[in-house]
């Protein structure tokens, strides 16, 4: 489960979850129904959108949420409720209304209404007036072409503004304080906000969201009057470059709870960074997207409950990280993306969560682990959750698991995993398990897989996550690329004594076709040894003052993703340790996927195509074609690789891929063992 249950701070946003109470138009059970003028109903929401009406129309009994955007209100006054003014309406959503006026009065009517959402309103002064007098306290104001507050008198009942979106350039919540004396959440979120000021922070504000703006430094300084009230902090996707003020002025936050640090261009998380802050339990600092350096006590707290930590692209952990998470001994959920364990240090990943003795739910993704050693989650006796997702191992002991009877969910997805059978976990493991995620690993449906796939599915299905849509066979032949749904052996395929005798008469079957496919077969030989006599030089690596950022940039459909990263990327980056490319791990995240593959396009030597139907018929494939035909007319054939994973047909050829065919031979990749001794020959020379 891994992320998924790290409590909702990363499933939803926290500092919005009481705001957004319209965002969800039909609940997931009720029956929709057409109840008025084009309007549908389902338990009490009413989903107006679009409808054209002028006014609210009668809506049914037990209605409290109306739903009423983009429709073209023009004038908002008493009679434009007139329909619903005797229902116990709590939400209304009048956003991108085209409104010309809105009253003083508009809202009188509805004395239930706590909640009200008038974005792209531009004439905010008007809206401030209108929920004077009444129970508002949520009120979104999103895209209303705000620069700075009107000057109103104070609103006393509102709890809950969002103004995301606006032309805000400067954040003092001392003004929000004097026009809000009861504000506790703040949601300012995509605007163009340069600085924020904490000096003179409002006491009852508990909750602040600036995501997406362009603040540069922070300044955290306060005065300490111990009235600084703030529970959760959200600043991800800002330009802060470091976080030097945390730990000098962490301090001045003792009530904080939750931090959001997504999307920051940090390099470096230094010692004792989030020391100071002794009431924080919740940190989220995922795609961190230069992050090079990672001090061993960056995260001493004796606080901290809950840690997301991610780089935007792969980061190897030192040696020195072992002792990363010493001392954060109350740490209950930990979960790391792309943090590499060091390599040839079996007894790392032991050593790395041994002082998480309170640890439920452990998430690694992406970490490089090619086995888990024994005994390594010993100490995490109250394991609840353990994803490894991304990673490369395959076979594991008994020993791995802990003894208590805890853990419940288990998601080993996207390894290298072959087999499972009812020695796979031991038996308290398999009794206890709610939820089991195995998928996108290649099986082989055979015998070995007979226990798993005609007894525990059967029984288990409800607990087997994405089966059976993401659980393929890789093998044997015949099953290749298939379900694993669709192996179903009998039993007396495997348990009775006669399959030897089967075995036997199905080899000598399989000699006797070999012999009669022998000419078919000699064809990789000839090929092969061919080109063994006619390879005269070695491999030439990228010189040191080479340009180039990559060896190559692979362009491939995401249906194509498990070959690229169980086959291409083992063999360039592992054994001849090229230097690769790929869009699922070293984008940019934020920029546009356009810039994203035309700048390292440009960073790489040679771009290789992974070509398949999946491929040539997807749009962004389309795109990289047509960058890489670009590059092929300005530089030569030879800085384009064509790799043919499968038979493209004629329908979906298109005219670059074309030209690049005429003037490029594809290396074709087979099943043929000989083959593909064949195919990584030529597709190093090609790199090279």
């Amino acid at each position: 489960m891994g992320i998924y249950l790290l409590t909702t701070l990363w499933t939803t946003s926290i500092l919005c979850s009481s705001v957004y109470v319209l965002a969800r138009p039909f609940a997931d059970h009720d029956e929709i129904l057409l109840c008025a003028n084009g309007c549908s109903c389902t338990g009490h929401i009413a989903n107006c959108s679009g409808i054209g009406d002028q006014i609210i129309p009668p809506l049914p009994s037990g209605i409290t949420t109306i739903l009423f955007p983009h429709n073209p209100l023009h004038y908002v006054s008493n009679d434009t409720f007139k329909n619903v003014k005797h229902l116990k309406i709590n939400s209304l959503d009048i956003s991108y209304c085209d409104i010309y006026y809105l009253s003083e009065e508009a809202f009188t009517s509805l004395p239930y209404l706590v909640t009200l959402d008038t974005s792209g309103y531009k004439v905010p002064r008007a809206v401030l007036q209108a929920v004077h007098n009444t129970a508002i306290h949520t009120l979104i104001l999103k895209f209303s072409g705000l620069s700075q507050l009107p000057m109103n008198d104070p609103l006393t009942n509102l709890t809950t503004l969002d103004i995301s979106g606006n032309n805000f350039n400067e954040m003092s919540t001392s003004i929000f304080a004097s026009m809000f004396p009861n504000l506790n959440t703040l949601i300012a979120d995509d605007n163009q906000i340069r600085t924020i000021s904490f000096q003179k922070m409002s006491g009852t504000i508990s909750a602040l969201s600036v995501r997406g703006n362009e603040v540069t430094d922070l300044d955290l300084s306060c005065r300490f009057d111990g009235n600084n009230s703030l529970e959760k902090l959200d600043i991800s996707g800002n330009f802060i470059t470091n976080l030097t003020q945390l730990q000098e002025y962490g301090s001045c936050f003792p009530n904080l709870k939750t931090l959001f640090l997504d999307y920051l261009p940090l390099r470096d998380i230094p010692d004792y960074t989030f020391s100071n802050l002794t009431s924080l339990k919740n940190l989220s600092m995922d795609f961190i997207g230069r992050l090079q350096n990672i001090a061993p006590k960056a995260f001493y707290s004796q606080s901290l409950e809950v840690i997301l930590v991610g780089s935007a692209k792969s980061f190897r952990l030192s040696n020195d990280s072992v002792n990363l998470f010493q001392y954060t001994t109350c740490l209950t959920n930990l979960t790391t993306i792309q943090l590499k364990i060091p390599e040839r240090d079996p007894e790392f990943l032991g050593n790395f969560i041994a002082p998480l003795k309170n640890l439920r739910n452990l998430t690694l993704k992406f970490a490089d682990i090619s086995s888990l050693p024994e005994r390594f989650l010993d100490h995490t006796s109250n394991l609840i959750s353990l994803t490894l997702v991304g990673n490369y191992f395959s076979k594991w002991e008994h020993s791995v698991f802990p003894t208590s009877n805890t853990l419940r969910y288990i998601d080993f997805g996207l390894n290298h995993i072959t087999d499972i059978d009812k020695n796979s976990f031991p038996a308290h493991v398999w009794d206890n398990l709610l939820m089991l995620d195995l998928s996108n690993n290649p099986f082989v449906c055979s015998c070995p897989l007979y226990w798993f796939r005609r007894e525990w599915i059967p029984n288990n299905i409800m607990k087997l996550r994405k089966y059976p849509s993401l659980y393929y066979c890789e093998s044997p032949q015949e099953m290749k690329n298939r379900l694993v749904n669709d192996y179903y052996p009998n039993a007396t395929d495997c348990l009775d004594p006669l399959v030897v005798m089967v075995i036997v008469l199905s080899v000598c079957l399989f000699v006797i076709i070999m012999l009669g496919a022998m000419i078919y077969k000699f064809r990789w030989h000839i090929k092969y040894y061919v080109y063994l006599c006619c390879a005269k030089r070695g491999y030439k690596r990228i010189a040191e003052e080479d340009c180039f950022h990559f060896d190559a940039f692979v362009a491939y459909n995401s249906d194509d993703r498990l070959w690229v990263l169980t086959k291409l990327m083992p063999f360039l980056e592992k054994q001849q340790k090229f230097r690769l490319c790929l869009h699922d791990r070293d984008f940019d995240p934020g920029k546009l996927i356009a810039d994203n593959i035309v700048d390292n396009m440009r960073k790489s030597r040679k771009l290789i195509l992974v070509l398949s139907n999946s491929f040539t018929s997807n749009e962004w494939c389309k795109f990289e074609l047509l960058m890489a035909q670009s590059r092929f007319l300005e530089e030569g054939s030879s800085t384009v690789i064509l790799v043919m994973l499968e038979k493209v047909e004629l329908l979906q050829m298109s005219g670059p891929l074309g030209i690049l065919l005429q003037n490029n031979t594809a290396i074709e990749w087979t099943n043929d063992q000989t083959g593909r001794n064949l195919f990584w020959n030529e597709l190093l020379n090609s790199v090279n």
